[in-house]
């Protein structure tokens, strides 16, 4: 029984310490040759490295007492006593060195095709003769470019040891159980000459605590890979719906992508809808905080097309007196109708006529809900102004002799709101005696030319022309009024 539980407990430290570098922290001896236990220096002859002998190829295990302290080759380690520290630079001339340090080791123990997250930290490092003040990390994975970390910017004095350190994350699928890892410093400038006034020269670059992050691991890689959902498997077309169902309670980004091109990156969406029918599907890509991506998607929603409501009235005002109107139905996709024509009155029919004999003066609201066959409807509601016929009162007669009784002659409406209004008066030969746009305005017997000129006793004829409206009927009166002096 003991042998089987110190079987057990062997297979689970392997499990645990497969998927990782050895030695992560970088801990080695400080001056002297390269000794780095489980790392390896990145050789010259290796097709990413520009170093142009082995003496160039040369990364030095640095801490707070060296290994040139003087030159200002030292700091402060991210984590622990050590850290690794490499040169980039070019040569002056033809016939000088290029000098390009990295380091390297082999990880066993991956799941071919898993994901996982690499990370690790830099520090821009400098000494006195390698002033740059911007660098980064190639990061190669079985002879193949991985990526270029994000640039580390340090304005501190080349003799600073509080070095400032960053973390930097790359994620990878894993292409074989074995993988080789190398990392290479990555000028992020064309400059790399070695000197010490040029702050844009030659770069050394700091890394430490380099670590693997399986996301096999990740809570989010053991969810159903199908876990969204609607709230409905169909809707028609200009409703909204949610997502009822996704993976949630996870600290993670979001980026949620639909088929017919919306895109949202917050993790809980509001309520949403389509612009055009068909099926229609979504994704959910969540990174979780050690920067390992899973992809949720859904069951298609299907987007039913909705029918488009639309009428014509005829008239579009009427007057209590001549109260039917005639409905002409515009709308498209649509297989049932419903009309609720505003004075407590509907129908069914297609294209229908209504009366509103008993309805009082103003505005009704008629509205049009279309039905397709599906299911799906649409309404839409358009105004119908209902108005009292124009009264017209015209007196045949008139005394303006100033006694105060009967002095002005006037047309009586039942309305003065009018798109138009004319009045003449003639005399029985035809001449015009006087005329008005305005329907306030009073007749007091005097001629228009001249206001002094009082018209004598006698019949004259009137011409009224006046319209309530631009859409109802232009009305026409001739009549005869006499002026008794």
């Amino acid at each position: 029984m003991k042998h089987i539980i110190a079987l057990f407990f062997l297979l689970v430290q392997h499990s645990f310490f497969t998927q990782n570098f050895e030695n992560s922290s970088l801990e080695g001896i400080i001056g002297g040759p390269f000794m780095l236990s489980n790392w390896e220096i990145v050789p010259f002859t290796d097709p990413f490295c520009l170093a142009s002998n082995a003496g160039a190829a040369s990364p030095d295990i640095t801490g707070f007492a060296g290994p040139i302290a003087s030159a200002g080759l030292f700091g402060q380690a991210n984590s622990g006593t050590t850290f690794v520290s490499g040169l980039f630079s070019t040569p002056s001339s033809p016939t000088g060195t290029t000098n390009h340090d990295g380091i390297h080791q082999v990880v066993d123990g991956f799941e071919i095709g898993g994901n996982y997250t690499l990370e690790f930290f830099q520090s821009v490092v400098k000494q006195s003769s390698a002033r740059d003040t911007s660098g980064s990390w190639d990061v190669y994975m079985n002879d193949s470019f991985l990526a270029r970390s994000v640039v580390s910017i340090s304005q501190l004095s080349h003799d600073n040891p509080n070095l400032q350190w960053e973390k930097r994350s790359i994620a990878f699928t894993a292409p074989s159980a074995s993988i080789s890892f190398k990392f290479l410093v990555a000028d992020d400038d064309n400059n790399g000459s070695l000197n010490s006034t040029d702050l844009d020269g030659s770069l050394r670059m700091g890394i430490d605590d380099i670590s693997l992050f399986s996301c096999l691991n990740s809570p989010l890689s053991q969810l159903d890979p199908q876990s969204i959902a609607f709230s409905e498997d169909s809707i028609c077309l200009g409703q909204e719906v949610t997502i009822s169902d996704w993976p949630q309670g996870f600290s993670a980004n979001c980026q949620w992508e639909f088929s017919d091109g919306q895109s949202f990156t917050d993790c809980a969406i509001p309520a949403i809808n389509f612009s055009s029918p068909g099926n229609v599907t979504a994704s959910l890509t969540m990174s979780d905080i050690q920067g390992c991506s899973f992809e949720f998607t859904s069951d298609e929603l299907l987007i039913l097309p909705a029918p488009l409501a639309n009428f014509m009235m005829n008239p579009e005002s009427i007057e209590s007196t001549s109260p039917l109107v005639r409905f002409e139905n515009l709308s498209e996709n649509a297989d049932a109708f419903v009309w609720d024509f505003g004075d407590g009155a509907s129908s069914t029919n297609i294209d229908p006529v209504h009366s509103y004999l008993n309805t009082s003066e103003g505005t009704v609201e008629v509205c049009l809900e279309a039905i397709s066959n599906l299911g799906c409807s649409s309404q839409v509601c358009k105004d119908l102004e209902i108005e009292e016929p124009l009264e017209i009162y015209i007196p045949n007669s008139f005394s303006p002799d100033q006694d105060g009784l009967n002095d002005y002659w006037q047309v009586h409406l039942s309305t003065n709101r009018l798109s138009l209004y004319e009045l003449r008066i003639t005399n029985r030969w035809g001449q015009e005696i006087w005329s008005s746009d305005n329907p306030l305005e009073q007749w007091d017997g005097r001629g228009a030319e001249a206001s002094s000129f009082f018209s004598p006793s006698g019949t004259y004829v009137y011409q009224l022309t006046c319209q309530e409206s631009r859409d109802s009927e232009t009305l026409y009166r001739v009549g005869h009024v006499i002026l008794v002096r």
